[in-house]
């Protein structure tokens, strides 16, 4: 199910905390809206709307002093690391921003059960796209699902509403929905 503030989750523990209490899922493109917002913040002193959104969210689901709730697959840190580096490194400043991320990086919580055969069935031939942040995400949530579990996953990518939108056991909370349904409440 996607998370709709204004309709059917107002109630924080009734609808949205079974969902978050074992740790939300996160993908790739909102860690980066955090790091480079942070970055921006930090480093240049410039505002950041999607930055201050995302702390606006992680706030709604009391979070934004437990980063240790997020979880990332191995895969995710991967392609975080190699969007920081890509982005960052030609800066003079790049080990200081290094230095402020890593206890960031340091806190998120680790979710391993993904072997790389598991991966590569869920490439499909025809129409090969190897996005492997985001199928080790689905891998991770399609196990939780078949143990009867309850997750939530924070996404900025329709591909996840589109798979697990009809789902009781996962809770989608996508970053632009969310953010306008609360700028509106």
């Amino acid at each position: 199910m996607i998370l709709d503030l204004k309709y059917e989750h107002t109630d924080f523990i009734k609808h949205i905390l079974p969902f978050i209490k074992e740790g939300i899922f996160i993908d790739t493109s909102v860690l980066k809206i955090f790091l480079d917002g942070y970055i921006k913040i930090r480093f240049s002193k410039q505002k950041d709307t999607s930055y201050h959104n995302l702390i606006d969210l992680f706030h709604l689901l009391k979070i934004e002093k437990n980063f240790g709730k997020l979880l990332i697959t191995p895969h995710i840190f991967t392609e975080t690391c190699s969007h920081l580096n890509r982005d960052y490194n030609k800066r003079e400043d790049y080990k200081y921003i290094i230095h402020e991320i890593i206890p960031f990086l340091s806190d998120l919580s680790e979710h391993q059960s993904i072997k790389k055969n598991d991966i590569l069935c869920c490439v499909e031939i025809k129409k090969p796209i190897i996005e492997v942040g985001d199928i080790s995400i689905f891998l991770s949530a399609d196990n939780i699902i078949k143990s009867k579990q309850k997750t939530a996953i924070l996404v900025k990518d329709s591909h996840f509403s589109e798979r697990y939108a009809s789902n009781p056991n996962i809770l989608i909370i996508d970053f632009d929905k969310t953010v306008l349904d609360l700028k509106q409440i």
